[in-house]
This record gives C-alpha cells, sequence and structure tokens, in this order.
C-alpha cells in the first residue's frame, strides 16, 4: 500500500478501522495509527494472529483461519476504496481491483484450496458491500471527520474508533 501523501494514508487507515467494524472483528485490533506503514497501522491483538492449537478442534482453526482472510480481504479492499472513492473522489480502476483479486485467488488456492470462482464470490461481495457503503453521502461525511481526527491525533484507541464509527452501527 503506497500513499500518496499523509492525508491519503489517513483515509487509507480509516478505511481499515471501518472494515475492522464492518467484519465484526473488534476483538482483533486494540488501536490505529498513521506513524506506522502498510498494516502495522493497525495494532493487531493475538485473536488476528491466532493459528491454532492442538486443544481446538481443526474445524474451529479453520473457521478462524477463513474469518481472519475475509477480514485481511476486507481491511485491503476498504483501504483501497475509502482512499480513491471518498478521498479522491474517483471510481476504481478496473486494472487496481484486478489486482486485488488476482492476490487473494492466489492466496485462497494456497491456504484454503478454494477455487478462482470460490475466491471471486467472496471478494464480490465484500467490494459490493463496501462500495455500496462508501457511495452513501453520511457514510462520506463521517469518513473525511475521521480521516481529519486522525491526522490531527495520530493514533485512536478501539474505543475511540468505535465512537467515530457510531453512524455505522445505527
Amino acid at each position: 500500500m503506497k500513499y500518496r501523501d499523509e492525508k491519503d494514508k489517513c483515509y487509507g487507515v480509516v478505511g481499515m478501522a471501518i472494515a475492522l467494524n464492518v467484519w465484526d472483528a473488534d476483538d482483533m485490533y486494540s488501536d490505529i495509527t498513521i506513524d506506522a506503514q502498510g498494516f502495522d497501522c493497525i495494532n493487531f491483538t493475538y485473536d488476528y494472529f491466532f493459528s491454532g492449537s492442538e486443544a481446538i478442534s481443526p474445524r474451529v482453526t479453520l473457521d478462524h483461519a477463513l474469518k481472519v482472510f475475509k477480514v485481511t480481504m476486507g481491511l485491503t479492499i476498504s483501504n483501497l476504496l475509502c482512499r480513491t472513492i471518498v478521498g479522491d473522489r474517483a471510481q476504481v480502476k478496473p486494472d487496481d481491483k484486478k489486482q486485488l483479486l488476482d492476490i487473494f485467488s492466489e492466496q485462497a488456492r494456497n491456504d484454503f484450496s478454494l477455487t478462482d470462482d470460490e475466491c471471486r464470490t467472496i471478494f464480490d461481495k465484500s467490494y459490493n458491500y463496501l462500495l455500496r457503503l462508501y457511495s452513501h453521502g453520511e457514510v462520506r461525511r463521517m469518513v473525511a471527520d475521521f480521516a481529519a481526527a486522525l491526522q490531527k491525533r495520530r493514533r485512536m484507541s478501539e474505543h475511540e474508533v468505535a465512537e467515530m464509527l457510531a453512524i455505522l452501527n445505527q
């Protein structure tokens, strides 16, 4: 994730925070910051990185790994859409969308033995949901306020993020 400037980065990090909220993954992070790079802008908790244990059934471990995959996909898609649709007031380039799909399809094949069609279904569902979300005027205003607050504060706790995103949960 290359950012053009700090404002662009703020929109990207806000997009990732929104994805964590949308995918009900509030327990997977403790705070966000713009003073880090890439996914390090999110301080993930142990729950995000948990890869299983002999004491836990393989099915539970697989379900958790698939949830983390979907969350990670959502983080990436939301970062792109938030920066492009809200920050730049533009449309996502088809090549950018295809590049993300290709990356996640390869990961889905390698990690979960999913077919490209199965991955595309997951990807399209996430992409289309987030596209509708960022097309909403009220959400775009909230995102702009959130990005400005993050740029000023530099770091926000999960609770501060939840306050900023309260409009999404109404």
